[in-house]
């Protein structure tokens, strides 16, 4: 059998395992991404909430991924997107894939 993931399926699995863990423009923003990496590769991205909780953390802004990265390596969203995903969630926040 096949569980087609529609956003809903895969908002549903983060808010029921890790309701915390991305806001809900952030969960469509993974959604979208894990979506079109599935497209380009033709290959099917598993849905391991843990396992994508563990790749990608959510930042409010960009004064939040200073806390935990060096403002002077990082100042802005273009010199985090040279160096690992960065997806906009479309508030000021944005997504990386952990690096």
């Amino acid at each position: 059998m096949i569980v087609v993931v529609t956003r809903s399926y895969f908002r549903d699995a983060f808010l029921e395992r890790r309701p915390d863990n991305f806001s809900r423009k952030g969960i469509d923003c993974l959604f979208e991404y894990l979506t079109e990496i599935e497209e380009d590769s033709g290959e099917q991205v598993e849905v391991d909430v843990i396992s994508i909780c563990c790749a990608f953390s959510e930042y409010e802004s960009i004064e939040e991924f200073h806390g935990d990265y060096s403002k002077e390596d990082y100042p802005d969203l273009d010199a985090i997107s040279e160096r690992t995903v960065c997806l906009d969630t479309g508030d000021g926040g944005f997504i990386i894939e952990a690096f």
